[in-house]
């Protein structure tokens, strides 16, 4: 007689297969020396992550009641059926920038009258950058770009200040921009060779930051282990190794089908290998920001690090000036400048002055992108949703362990 296997056991078994294998892609991620598997396999962790979640959430369910653990309540996220799209643009009426002079408004009437496929690609990337947002981001640009509602009676309802949705609503409007740039940027960087050119995807999009910036070239390098990285920026390898999650994450959020393609270049070790890191850094274009805060953070002038002395020795011009020689806030410069305020730099050594390349802006043409894009049909890594992709995963997991 056959007796039926219990399901809480069958989930548990499976529960800590996935952990296991888990375990292996992070293994994997940081013995890889290989651009392209380096990318690949921290995909492939990412994916496994969220099925173990699913997994475990799978277990709780089939727990009995009062073996279950006690949760946080989760906070509830808006869905993105709440006028991301339509209504969303036409009634917003913000500026998008300044690419081509378009507007929300613009872009809401051409998603209108747009042939099929600019109006379904432009939907899909305003969907996937809509997942990028806050919870408070969402709740609040439902209510004032779904519901119509005004600043003033979306900080009524929820209790708080006008001042404060107002500041959630323009920076989720920011990070829509961003992130719909981002993917269309990536899409013209994908050649007919299906090879990935991430450096110019990482300069044009903006989607990184300096210090992430500098990172990818070096995670370009071809037979350059994390701990060979890690030497070379004088950080501990587990920084090396969150940097290279960071990336990868956000060239996914760009394009889901993206941190699987081959890059276009890769850098080999005698680029770097017998050159400084200042070198380098003024080779990419750094930002003096970025370079006098973590290139030269080992190189202090004096008692101070060097991002406070370059503040400092701009105390003759305005704080807004001196910002954007640095590449800050114009707060961050006032606020060492206060900090320091006794501080006498004349009597200080003279550092080196910082020189970077001069780095050639382009800036994005959100038109031709658009057109561009549509007019490729897209590819199956688009088409497909995530939870078909690990169903995939899993099937051919299952095929392997035959």
């Amino acid at each position: 007689m056959t007796t039926m296997a219990d399901p809480l056991a069958e989930a548990q078994g499976e529960r800590d297969k996935i952990y296991q294998r888990l375990k292996e892609a992070r293994t994997a991620v940081s013995e890889a020396t290989d651009p392209g598997e380096r990318m690949r396999q921290t995909q492939r962790a990412k994916i496994l992550r969220d099925m173990y979640q699913e997994a475990c959430d799978r277990v709780e369910r089939l727990r009995p009641p009062e073996a279950k653990r006690r949760k946080t309540p989760k906070r509830s996220v808006v869905s993105t059926d709440c006028g991301v799209c339509g209504n969303f643009l036409e009634r917003s009426g913000l500026v998008w920038a300044d690419l081509e002079g378009y507007t929300w408004t613009t872009l809401g009437r051409l998603q209108q009258r747009a042939d099929a496929h600019q109006g379904r690609l432009l939907s899909q990337l305003l969907a996937r950058a809509w997942g990028t947002l806050t919870d408070r981001q969402r709740h609040y640009l439902s209510l004032c770009m779904g519901e119509g509602q005004s600043i003033s009676q979306a900080a009524a309802g929820a209790g708080v200040n006008k001042g404060t949705v107002s500041r959630v609503v323009r920076a989720g409007l920011q990070r829509l921009e961003a992130a719909v740039i981002a993917s269309l940027v990536a899409m013209d960087c994908v050649d007919e060779e299906d090879s990935f050119d991430i450096m110019r995807w990482a300069e044009v999009s903006g989607a990184l930051t300096e210090r992430q910036r500098e990172f990818l070239y070096y995670l370009l390098t071809d037979g350059a282990s994390m701990a060979m990285i890690a030497g070379q920026l004088r950080v501990h390898r587990s920084t090396v190794s969150r940097t290279n999650e960071r990336i990868v994450g956000r060239v996914a959020q760009a394009g889901p089908e993206l941190p699987g393609k081959r890059p276009r270049q890769c850098v080999r070790r005698s680029a770097w290998r017998c050159r400084s890191e200042e070198e380098i850094a003024a080779e990419l274009g750094i930002s003096p920001g970025a370079f006098y805060r973590h290139i030269c953070r080992h190189k202090p002038v004096g008692e101070l690090s060097r991002f406070a002395y370059e503040c400092l020795v701009r105390r003759h011009l305005p704080a807004e000036e001196a910002a954007r020689e640095l590449d800050c806030r114009p707060q961050t410069v006032r606020r060492y400048w206060a900090r320091y305020a006794c501080v006498d730099v004349s009597a200080l050594p003279v550092p080196a002055p910082y020189r970077p390349v001069r780095r050639r802006q382009e800036t994005p043409d959100l038109r031709r992108l658009l057109t561009r894009a549509a007019d490729a049909e897209g590819t199956i890594g688009a088409a497909i949703s995530a939870e078909t992709y690990q169903k995939m995963l899993r099937i051919s997991g299952a095929e392997k362990r035959k």
